[in-house]
């Protein structure tokens, strides 16, 4: 992980035995020793402002250097704060 972060990669994270399973994909924010915070995005590239943590006893996948990560990974971006634009048209 921390190889990966120092990269500046996006990954893609996969509990796969949890009840509802999870599929999460983006950057690699912080890690600690029993976790590892990702800014999530969306199919639209949108990242998350706050951070998913995700457990290592949870993980069952990780995926990187993956076509399908570098193609959406092009599309990434903020949202834009809409208080600012609309304060911007007053």
């Amino acid at each position: 992980m921390k190889s990966l972060k120092n990269e500046n990669k996006n990954i893609i994270i996969e509990c796969e035995t949890l009840e509802t399973g999870s599929f999460i994909i983006g950057s690699i924010e912080q890690i600690t020793n029993e976790s590892v915070f990702i800014r999530y995005f969306n199919a639209v590239g949108f990242f998350d402002e706050e951070l998913t943590k995700i457990d290592f006893s949870s993980i069952t996948k990780i995926t990187f250097d993956d076509r399908y990560i570098d193609i959406f990974s092009k599309y990434t971006r903020m949202r834009k704060n809409d208080n600012v634009s609309k304060s911007a048209i007053r």
